[in-house]
């Protein structure tokens, strides 16, 4: 009995509290040039502005650019970032006159997810935002993303 008290009177003195990982929901349309980007491969990261950001989820769009992604939110604020691999900027092209990939980084404020009950809709013209030729990154991240898919047997949330 004197257990339970002491417990109860150090998790109130540290105002410990539970949480578990909450979820979220993005989605939304991929264009370019206002015709629909398919089969993009698209990253959605924790950006904790280090080298240990989480992966939260990734997927590609279908045909018609439409994407649809869950994520866990283990803090009440947390920094998201979607990476799109791309190639809709034509003036980036490689020796032999293919489209070069490029990446572009989209920052998402997490209190306009969490005004809309935690679901928040992005269509995304890929035109409309900068690019980059590389991110250093993007490889280790889609080596670990791959990794999670192995250990969750070829699965992905």
């Amino acid at each position: 009995m004197h257990l339970r008290s002491i417990l109860a009177i150090l998790l109130s003195a540290f105002d410990f509290e539970y949480q578990e990982d909450e979820q979220f929901e993005i989605y939304g349309k991929l264009t370019c040039d206002g015709y629909p980007a398919g089969d993009v491969q698209i990253l959605m990261v924790q950006d904790t502005f280090s080298w240990f950001d989480r992966i939260l989820n990734f997927r590609k769009t279908n045909k018609n650019g439409h994407f649809r992604m869950i994520g866990q939110a283990n803090q009440p604020d947390i920094d998201i970032m979607l990476i799109i691999e791309h190639s809709c900027h034509e003036n980036l092209k490689l020796f032999s006159n293919e489209k070069a990939k490029s990446y572009t980084e989209l920052h998402i404020d997490f209190s306009k997810i969490r005004k809309n009950d935690d679901v928040f809709e992005m269509n995304i013209e890929l035109r409309e935002h900068s690019v980059k030729n590389s991110i250093p990154f993007l490889y280790i991240w889609r080596v670990l993303a791959d990794f999670r898919t192995v250990l969750l047997g070829g699965k992905r949330k």
